[in-house]
């Protein structure tokens, strides 16, 4: 849909014939390379510009609520002086180019495209309503097609919204990151998700953290609520943070309240997933989180059980290893055994998040269990409570007792070995001396 121009008083001013033919003069001013045609084209280059100068002026005026906006014609203005001397053909190559630039920008206003403000004020819409979830990144052409404006309009309202906080550019993408509201509420719900797996167990004491790019694909999110939450662990004296090193589980991680489990359902008789299906419910749950509009809390509430289901089944699946990689798989094994057992949160957009959490933790443990999966249905042994089972209180931390019982229920050939092979001779966790 076409709004009006971004500087309408300027619309009566403007011949576009005249201009557009000057347009074509500074595709043929920088031609001929001779002295003489060199002094004679850049002086018609000038004359160009001191004609369409005011009306350049004037559009800056009007794009008073952009600082993009504002510094592009600025910057068009300042290319484009007609007092600056040319002396060379080379200069006047980029004069002719600065020219060109500077009326196409005044003829863009004439089609009645909407302002910078305008564009940035549709994209903050959409990060509220969700259309640009929080944590995403945002595609200039995606919203250009959207929103039925020029792709450099909109380039300009993303970089007013970096400016503002909304957005946060990382390498050679923006990400929202929505308001500060908002940034607090992410950064509290990964501390949350740290806190637990700290007293679970997931990060002994005296280990090193993952990096924040690490941690944040767990965690399904981007570094800077990692970040901030790790600061929040930091005050709570929970971690230590080192420069340019991971950070560091204190003791105090020890004194943790542990956490609550789910009260998961305990039928006769379940479902065993093949690969495929649990490849398919884990790339539904992940997706979900960045899905438009939102999945019904009722149908996120059916992919979380499904999903814990199939961790069940992954933790006495997954067969020892004495490969020198083990300690990745065994924590891999813990992360999805504390996200088993935690409670999926009140809020809705949590839920989703949380959701998304767990198919990321069982598709890192899927490739474990390769080919020891099948597509049948059988009867569940009852897995022996551990400590926090329901039933039993708070679900406690995973300890080698908790890992071993898990092994020998999915009697899993020379499961009786199943601690010497994971917590007995090899490379032990990273710690910090």
């Amino acid at each position: 849909m076409k709004a009006t121009s971004m500087c309408p008083s300027t619309d009566d001013d403007i011949d576009l014939r005249e201009l557009r033919g000057d347009i074509k003069l500074t595709a043929h001013a920088a031609r001929e390379s001779a002295p003489a045609a060199v002094a004679r084209n850049s002086e018609l280059l000038h004359q160009a510009v001191r004609r369409w100068r005011p009306v350049a002026q004037r559009c800056r005026q009007a794009a008073a609520g952009s600082a993009a906006d504002q510094r592009r014609w600025d910057q068009l203005l300042d290319a484009t002086d007609p007092d600056r001397a040319v002396a060379s053909f080379t200069a006047l190559t980029v004069l002719a180019g600065a020219v060109r630039g500077l009326l196409r920008a005044i003829e863009a206003t004439t089609v009645g495209w909407p302002s910078v403000c305008e564009i940035a004020q549709r994209i903050t819409d959409g990060i509220h309503g969700e259309m640009y979830p929080v944590g995403s990144p945002v595609s200039v052409y995606t919203i250009a097609t959207a929103l039925e404006v020029p792709v450099e309009l909109v380039k300009l309202a993303l970089t007013d919204l970096a400016e503002t906080g909304l957005l946060e550019r990382r390498g050679q993408r923006l990400v929202v990151v929505g308001d500060e509201d908002a940034r607090r509420r992410r950064a509290a719900f990964v501390a949350e998700r740290l806190r637990s797996q700290i007293a679970y167990g997931v990060y002994p004491r005296g280990t090193l953290l993952p990096t924040p790019p690490e941690l944040a694909a767990a965690l399904v999110t981007d570094p800077g609520p990692v970040r901030a939450a790790l600061q929040l662990l930091s005050a709570e004296h929970l971690v230590r943070l080192r420069t340019n090193a991971p950070a560091v589980v204190l003791e105090t991680g020890r004194r943790l309240p542990v956490p609550r489990a789910a009260q998961p359902p305990r039928p006769a008789r379940t479902q065993v997933y093949d690969h495929e299906a649990i490849t398919t419910a884990a790339r539904a749950g992940r997706e979900q989180w960045r899905q438009h509009p939102a999945l019904p809390p009722e149908d996120v509430n059916v992919l979380w059980d499904q999903l814990r289901a199939m961790a069940r089944q992954l933790l006495g699946t997954v067969a020892p290893s004495r490969s020198p990689f083990r300690r990745r798989r065994e924590t891999a094994l813990i992360r999805v055994a504390e996200l088993e057992a935690a409670p999926l949160p009140e809020d809705a957009e949590l839920r989703r998040w949380h959701t998304a959490i767990l198919a990321t933790a069982v598709a890192a443990v899927l490739p474990f269990a390769r080919g020891r999966l099948s597509a049948t249905d059988t009867t569940a042994a009852p897995r022996p409570p551990r400590r926090g089972a329901p039933g039993s209180g708070a679900a406690g931390p995973f300890t080698e007792n908790d890992f071993v019982l898990d092994l020998r229920d999915a009697e899993v050939p020379g499961s009786a070995d199943a601690f010497a092979f994971f917590f007995g001779d090899g490379p032990e966790a990273r710690t910090f001396t």
